[in-house]
């Protein structure tokens, strides 16, 4: 009895201490994303960057004189642009959709200077939450523009009115809302606790809905890169 109290003490007393070097922190930035986007025979669409950004808090837990265990939490907005030129008509779609989104990295943080260097790897977990879209079509110099929501599904109906009626067009589906990919990144760490690092991810799954319970062999992977400044507590 006497042998598992001290047990569960030591084994208590290893985890606060490793809790109390847990470093706390918040970041931000700015991102710019796009698509890999692909039609059901393979042809890939032309896709241009959007302007978003990031914020949210993270956390640092040391494993080591130079390693670390970093997770977040951030708000993070994704997407792409895509133009199209048919019959004299131009037209541009911007989609924005907003992600929660858990990254996991593991960092490299050797002494360099008065600071430290930032080299990090790991997955990131994301789940769709809403967006907004901005429509926009040009012909005979008369611009129509129109705005509306973005949703998360992983099924669309064919059938839907609500996607039909381009003149009463509110809501468009995205895409599935979960996602998970890759991210790498490199920075560094100021001896005043700020830091500033540059981001990039992409998406590993496919998150094309399917349409009427079928897949429609189509294919969609976020991708992203971008800029970011962040402090610990």
């Amino acid at each position: 009895m006497l042998k598992r109290f001290f047990l569960l003490f030591f084994v208590a007393g290893s985890c606060s201490a490793a809790f109390a070097q847990v470093q706390f922190g918040v970041r931000a930035g700015v991102n710019f994303s796009n698509a890999v986007v692909k039609d059901a025979d393979d042809n890939k669409m032309p896709t241009n960057l959007l302007t978003g950004f990031h914020v949210g808090v993270t956390a640092d837990l040391p494993v080591g004189d130079a390693f670390s265990i970093s997770p977040g939490l951030l708000f993070n907005t994704k997407g792409y642009q895509y133009k199209e030129s048919v019959s004299g008509v131009a037209v541009t779609l911007n989609q924005h959709p907003y992600y929660l989104e858990l990254p996991i990295n593991f960092m490299y943080k050797p002494e360099l200077g008065n600071g430290r260097l930032l080299l990090g790897v790991g997955p990131y977990l994301a789940y769709g939450i809403s967006g907004r879209w901005k429509a926009k079509g040009t012909s005979s110099g008369t611009t129509i523009s129109k705005t509306g929501d973005m949703e998360f599904k992983s099924d669309v109906s064919s059938t839907d009115s609500s996607y039909l009626d381009f003149n009463n067009l509110k809501t468009i589906p995205y895409a599935k809302p979960f996602d998970v990919g890759g991210a790498l990144l490199i920075g560094y760490e100021f001896s005043n606790k700020f830091s500033i690092q540059l981001n990039g991810q992409m998406g590993l799954m496919n998150i094309a809905y399917k349409m009427d319970g079928i897949d429609t062999g189509e294919r969609l992977k976020n991708m992203q890169f971008g800029l970011s400044v962040g402090y610990k507590f």
